[in-house]
């Protein structure tokens, strides 16, 4: 059945709720221009997902794009602002009904071509007719109404019913083949526009074409099966979109380069499955060279597609906003400060936020900050201008709502320290009253939720640690620091990934009722200045411990030391390490026999380390804490009575291979383990020498430098003798 008219422009947007498709951050490209409702053999599908792809329709929440919904006169005002290359700037309100309607921007600039009503009124979400179309589409063309040929409307049998004013546009709009009737003769000029047709007939009108690799100043999508240079200039300046899609398994990246060849922009990806993705500022009528290729000399196809990006809302000073489907956002605080944007009632959808500067580049980042919402907390200025990305992770279809405002703490801890609690995700401010080591933790791990976490921010929200349990800082007197402390839990997530007997990934739909709840999604952590309960021995030795204690240690040579608990009783040590200005270099729990603790760390002669030697559990049963450097195995080999629990540095002094075996006298149970000199794992042996002696044979380089620990199952009073030997 031939089409109900056909006409060569006509607009096709989402309602006022609907925000704009636009490229993904992270995440597959494949489908993300394909609506439920528009099948490969739609008759509008290749215009509906080339101008998606563009940037100039979207869909719904829900995924579909309705083809057979009417448009209306604030959608028309849109896409047709946006096919002609028109810039859409923020003018205020030229309308009495539009000051605070989501398409202002764009009916502004179609004031000229499509002009409201007698009382100063827009009706900006009434549906678009017939002769609007004609009207506007024949202005911004700009196409001559004068001396009109009338007679192309003596062919509709309802021309009495255009309007006067109308007449001659749609006469030039019939003589230019833009607008045609229907069948039975009628033009219908009050009749309204489907959104399939406004896409088919869009996408006529307004033809992307790249001729000599110049893409067209508006923007447009082109294949790319080899590595090509594009000329671009830009018809605004603004921050472009520039991005790939639908490379399958071709590895595509992307540089931009300015009019002198220096880069602008770069990326490869970031796209998701391998696809680039960079948003950059670029300059009304300066070229630029968009460089596409493959990473790696990789083949394939893909699409490349360049915009100008689609701002879906002005955001200024505090507020609230319904996210639909992705969105990009403009944010000028109103004042100077920490803010912080929150996403929430988003059901079971999965929001994040990315947030970038005026020039399109990342500057934060969050997913899943609770549950399934999202949090960022930065330092904005006032007057500037920043990019908020509200999108959803799995897809572009869900919906939340999004907050911001300047941050206001929900406690303030006392500047000798205290305790403060978190529900879900809170904030909390502390100026400590003296400079020094300073504790931020809390002791029931879990809190009620699967995942909980620490992360302590300087006054600008920069994160200085970040911690599932515990941090130690070194914080300044009289400096305001914040403390993000919160939840996550799963009882947000429908689906869960579970592996069978057999190593076979089954997807499995969970009830609300079988997920883990977050009933008691709430802790209370405490902040208090650090008291050094002694120093260590600069050549290392032993100290007892019998309580939560931190210690000083200035080793007296550099090089890897070893730290160790031995005679633990019942109690289950658990060692931290860290730097002079309290960062963590390194933990350890159960890394050793019966619950004990072991670890290796690179330290400088003459600088000053943290020791805290402290328990998992409650029973503070005391131990003993060993601090030594590696003793050094004979170079060419031999033999050496091991007592117990040891580390030892080895540098053959032949290339070949070694063997480390144990010769234990009694029951001991000797066990091996060889390390490189980054202390990377190489080797393990156990039980495999005959009895429960160990033998450890592996190819080494003379003169490189490896690391041997010899250590008992069920004892650290073991003995044993080791013998190294060259096997050439």
């Amino acid at each position: 059945m031939k089409k109900a008219f056909s006409i060569l422009l006509v607009a096709a947007i989402g309602l006022c709720s609907t925000l704009m498709v636009s490229a993904s951050w992270l995440f597959p490209e494949q489908n993300r221009h394909i609506f439920t409702d528009v099948p490969e053999d739609h008759w509008a599908f290749s215009a509906i997902r080339e101008l998606a792809a563009q940037g100039i329709i979207s869909g719904y929440a829900d995924g579909t794009y309705r083809p057979d919904d009417a448009v209306s006169r604030a959608e028309w005002a849109k896409l047709m602002i946006e096919s002609a290359g028109i810039h859409a700037g923020d003018y205020g309100a030229y309308f009495s009904d539009t000051a605070d309607h989501w398409a202002r921007r764009h009916i502004n600039a179609a004031s000229g071509h499509m002009p409201g009503y007698g009382d100063g009124s827009y009706k900006p979400d009434e549906d678009a007719v017939r002769e609007d179309v004609a009207v506007s589409i024949v202005s911004i063309m700009g196409f001559e109404t004068a001396g009109a040929d009338f007679s192309y409307l003596d062919r509709f049998i309802d021309s009495i019913g255009i309007s006067e004013i109308a007449k001659p546009y749609v006469a030039v709009a019939v003589e230019q083949g833009l607008i045609s009737g229907f069948e039975d003769g009628t033009f219908m000029a009050q009749s309204t526009l489907s959104r399939a047709q406004a896409a088919v007939l869009l996408w006529r009108a307004f033809p992307v074409d790249f001729v000599d690799n110049v893409i067209p100043s508006r923007g447009g999508s082109v294949a790319v099966s080899s590595s090509t240079d594009f000329s671009f200039v830009p018809n605004v300046s603004a921050v472009w979109e520039i991005y790939t899609a639908d490379s399958y398994y071709s590895d595509p990246y992307l540089i931009i380069y300015d009019q002198v060849g220096d880069i602008v922009a770069e990326d490869d990806d970031a796209g998701g499955y391998l696809n680039a993705r960079v948003l950059v500022r670029l300059t009304e009528g300066i070229e630029y060279t968009i460089s596409a290729g493959f990473f790696y000399g990789s083949e394939g196809e893909f699409i490349l597609y360049v915009a100008p990006l689609e701002i879906a809302e002005f955001l200024s000073g505090s507020g609230e906003v319904r996210v639909n489907g992705e969105g990009f956002f403009e944010f000028s605080p109103d004042s100077t400060g920490l803010w912080i944007l929150e996403t929430s009632d988003s059901g079971n959808s999965d929001p994040m936020l990315l947030m970038y500067d005026n020039s399109g580049d990342l500057i934060h980042y969050n997913d899943d900050m609770a549950g399934l919402d999202s949090a960022i907390l930065g330092y904005f200025y006032e007057g500037d201008t920043y990019l908020v990305n509200a999108r959803f992770y799995t897809s572009d279809i869900g919906s939340c709502l999004l907050t911001y405002s300047p941050l206001v703490p929900d406690s303030v801890i006392p500047g000798s320290g205290g305790d403060a609690e978190t529900i879900d995700v809170s904030y909390h401010e502390f100026t400590p009253d003296r400079s020094g080591l300073w504790l931020i933790s809390y002791d029931d791990f879990g809190a009620g939720g699967v995942y909980s976490w620490i992360d302590l921010l300087d006054s600008h929200g920069i994160s200085i640690d970040y911690s599932w349990r515990r941090i130690v800082a070194y914080l300044d007197a009289g400096e305001t620091y914040y403390i993000n402390a919160g939840i996550m839990s799963y009882d947000y997530w429908d689906y869960w990934y579970w592996y069978d007997d057999y190593y076979e990934e089954d997807f499995i739909d969970f009830d609300d009722d079988e997920s883990v709840t977050d009933d008691a999604a709430s802790y209370v952590f405490s902040v208090s200045p650090i008291s050094i309960s002694g120093s260590l021995p600069t050549s290392g030795g032993e100290v007892d411990v019998s309580s939560d204690s931190f210690y000083e240690f200035v080793p007296e040579s550099s090089g890897f030391w070893t730290l160790f608990t031995s005679d633990n009783g019942d109690s289950d040590p658990v060692l931290w390490f860290y730097s002079s200005n309290g960062r963590l270099i390194d933990w350890n729990d159960d890394n050793y026999v019966d619950f004990n603790s072991r670890l290796i760390v690179l330290l400088e002669e003459g600088e000053t380390y943290y020791v805290n030697a402290s328990f998992y559990g409650d029973d503070e049963v005391s131990y003993v804490l060993n601090v030594a450097p590696p003793l050094s195995l004979p170079s060419n080999g031999g033999e050496i009575y091991v007592a117990g629990d040891t580390i030892f540095e080895f540098t053959p002094e032949q290339t070949g291979v070694w063997e480390f075996r144990t010769l234990s006298d009694g029951d001991q149970d000797p066990l091996l383990e060889l390390m490189d000199e980054f202390t990377y794992y190489m080797a393990y042996a156990d039980d495999n020498a005959g009895g429960r002696d160990a033998i450890l044979s592996i190819y080494l380089e003379a003169g490189r430098t490896y690391y041997l620990l010899v250590e008992f199952w069920w004892s650290d009073d073991g003995g044993t003798t080791l013998r190294i030997s060259f096997r050439p």
